[in-house]
């Protein structure tokens, strides 16, 4: 009976759950320095992940702003709330990008469709190169197109984009462990052809040659990351091809950010600019103007040569400097639907496309003014106008071009919006674990910049973490019915 009595705490012990077991284990301490797509991502995937796991994770969330999505913002027109918002930065996502529309099934998001212009109109600074209408096409409109541009070119194109999306898509139910190098998952994805060569080098060299690169993949790229086809790689020129089922969210894409923080359970830590990360030990302390905090992980969800904190001198110096554009963003509220005719070069009364991109086919300084211009609905007493450019459009540039009278709102914003998607060769991205316990979530945004695959390199963080804190072996019960990160 005396031995019997021994044993029993330790019977008892073997048959208490994980929920009294975990009263005794200490949470993982984990900041994130961001909240923008990758760093709420992070957090949120993190936090789901430690559930499946039965583990507890307790999450700060850094962010110098007031707010939320980093990139994917709103205004209000006259700075009016009770009219809908407008994206003044990260503008759309595609029925191809999972995770952005598993959220909006998830916390019962509605979105807005990205309605096809009526016309789209190609502007080489002289002319307009070709206007397309992107609405109800006739067969005469489609004969004109394909005489200009042939069918070999925009179905080497097609098949190409097919491919790129296929290759994204595994990432959603794949077992490839979680990628500790931008170089590794790029070879995993079978893209290295694309980004170790401009875009119009590459295209040239698969026989996509002529004008539908010149004119209509150039004018992409530029309208996306503001970079023509002999500065980008041919995956940031592909991907900006891959815009089939586009959507944004009604009220605001920040919204789906918002709401991973959320369920995450993070502490926000919004108007909060981090000074210092510093190693203690075996743990890392970040420091701020309004006090210190000390963690297992430290997620850089911000780039690194963009941001306000120092970093040890030798994590420091194993991330490559990266330049990011410099974009400007003007919004207009205009009493008429378009510009002045007269401004392009045409006849006053003549109807100008809705949509204006711009190709460099004749020299990038014809098109230096602007990348694009394109109306995007109505408001309250006129028609939005975005326009995107690399320099600051002048009040004279706009009277001349839209008419002073007819400007009722203006709203600028400089973003320093994506990275220059610049061939690199293998090795030169900077690494995602620059230390045990301080992973790069940015290091993924020289391959290629989205709110998507910001997205998917928060989920990739957290993967890290799991696996090296908890030995998770993520994906591994992942199939076509499950969406990694969300329910494996």
């Amino acid at each position: 009976m005396r031995y019997f009595l021994l044993l029993l705490p330790l019977v008892q012990a073997l048959q208490w759950p994980l929920s009294l077991q975990s009263l005794f284990t200490t949470p993982l301490r984990v900041a994130v320095i961001g909240a923008g797509a990758a760093g709420s991502s992070a957090a949120f995937f993190l936090s789901r992940g430690a559930k499946r796991l039965g583990r507890e994770v307790v999450i700060d969330v850094y962010e110098k702003e007031n707010h939320v999505g980093g990139r994917s913002t709103t205004v209000y027109p006259f700075d009016d709330h009770t009219l809908e918002p407008i994206e003044l930065g990260a503008s759309i996502f595609v029925d191809a990008n999972k995770n952005m529309v598993r959220a909006l099934s998830e916390w019962s998001l509605s979105t807005v469709p990205f309605e096809n212009a009526e016309a789209i109109g190609i502007w080489d600074g002289e002319g307009f190169a070709v206007v397309m209408k992107g609405n109800k096409p006739t067969w005469w409109d489609q004969a004109k197109l394909l005489w200009r541009y042939g069918l070999v070119a925009p179905m080497r194109t097609q098949r190409l984009v097919k491919r790129l999306i296929s290759s994204f898509l595994a990432l959603y139910t794949g077992s490839n462990p979680p990628f500790d190098t931008v170089t590794h998952l790029s070879k995993v994805m079978g893209f290295p052809e694309f980004t170790e060569q401009n875009a119009k080098s590459y295209f040239s060299q698969v026989g996509i040659r002529g004008l539908f690169p010149e004119e209509v993949i150039d004018s992409a790229a530029r309208v996306n990351y503001a970079q023509s086809l002999d500065e980008i790689h041919a995956l940031g020129a592909l991907v900006s091809m891959a815009a089939s089922g586009a959507h944004s969210v009604q009220g605001g894409n920040w919204q789906v950010f918002s709401h991973m923080l959320r369920e995450s359970g993070a502490k926000m830590k919004l108007n909060t600019t981090v000074s210092d990360i510093v190693q203690k030990a075996e743990d890392w302390q970040v420091v701020t103007s309004g006090g210190k905090g000390t963690y297992d992980y430290v997620l850089l969800a911000a780039p690194a040569h963009l941001s306000p904190y120092t970093l040890p001198s030798n994590l420091t110096s194993s991330i490559p400097e990266q330049p990011y554009v410099h974009l400007h963003v003007t919004l207009l509220v205009t009493r008429t639907p378009q510009a002045r005719p007269e401004f392009f070069g045409l006849q006053e009364g003549a109807t100008l496309p809705d949509m204006i991109l711009t190709t460099s086919s004749k020299g990038k300084a014809r098109v230096s003014a602007f990348n694009s211009i394109s109306y995007h609905g109505t408001t309250r007493g006129g028609y939005i106008c975005k326009i995107f450019s690399m320099s600051a459009i002048s009040e004279d540039w706009l009277a001349d071009a839209f008419g002073a009278d007819n400007i009722l709102w203006i709203h600028r914003k400089t973003w320093d919006a994506y990275p220059y998607l610049a061939p690199s060769l293998e090795d030169t991205y900077a690494p995602i674990v620059l230390a045990p316990g301080v992973y790069y979530v940015s290091a993924w945004e020289p391959w290629i910049s989205t709110m998507e695959t910001q997205s998917l390199a928060g989920r990739n963080i957290a993967e890290l973490v799991m696996e090296r804190e908890w030995d998770a072996e993520v994906g591994k019960t992942c199939n076509e019915s499950l969406m990694r990160g969300w329910d494996c």
